[in-house]
């Protein structure tokens, strides 16, 4: 009978592990956009080199995925694990683009916080990706799954602050669409980084 195990055949989970470095050095990238001045469309270019790095990422753990016959989860759970980090990815670019979406003027203070709360859910997104080798006992797996669900919750309080303020000064209307438009794109890391870690404590279980 075939037994599983998160401790078996680690080169699935450097490939992982991998995939979940370039996600943290595009936080990173974000964060510098952010503190930049007026961020545009040609300050991206930093994070479309990191999507070409995290496509090619993608591309050999496919074909690691599709030539490997004997697996240590099923290949569905694994290929799970790793479109939960690319919705992760694709949330900080969306983030980085929703930038110019904010006047300077108009800027919640509570939206330097949710920034902040946007690069600690990755880097626990991070943590958790690369202690998948060490198995389903390692003790940095509950701590990681905790604080990802605590950084989302947060993460909801700030976001909810920051779309309060708005209705509290004087911007035009479009302009209250737009920022509230750029704060949704800023929450949405935290909740895909929450989805990856529901999905371990899934597999967690699955696997124990």
């Amino acid at each position: 009978m075939r037994k599983y195990g998160f401790w078996k055949d680690l080169t699935f989970y450097f490939l992982i592990e991998a995939y979940a470095d370039v996600i943290l050095r595009a936080s990173m990238e974000f964060q510098a956009l952010r503190q930049a001045p007026a961020p545009s469309a040609e300050k991206l270019q930093g994070l479309v080199e990191l999507r070409t790095e995290a496509d090619e990422a993608y591309g050999q753990f496919l074909q690691r995925l599709e030539n490997t016959f004997i697996t240590p989860l099923d290949k569905e759970d694994l290929l799970e694990i790793v479109q939960k980090l690319e919705m992760v990815l694709e949330a900080i670019e969306r983030a980085a683009r929703g930038l110019p979406l904010v006047p300077e003027a108009g800027a919640s203070p509570h939206v330097a916080a949710l920034a902040a709360k946007l690069q600690e859910a990755v880097q626990a997104a991070f943590e958790l990706a690369s202690a998948l080798r060490h198995g389903y006992k390692h003790q940095a797996l509950p701590p990681n799954l905790a604080a990802l669900q605590r950084i989302r919750k947060e993460s909801d309080l700030l976001h909810d602050a920051a779309v309060k303020d708005l209705g509290a000064g004087a911007l035009p209307p479009q302009a209250v669409v737009t920022c509230k438009e750029a704060y949704d794109r800023l929450l949405a890391v935290p909740e895909r980084s929450a989805d990856l870690a529901q999905l371990v404590a899934r597999l967690l279980v699955k696997y124990a």
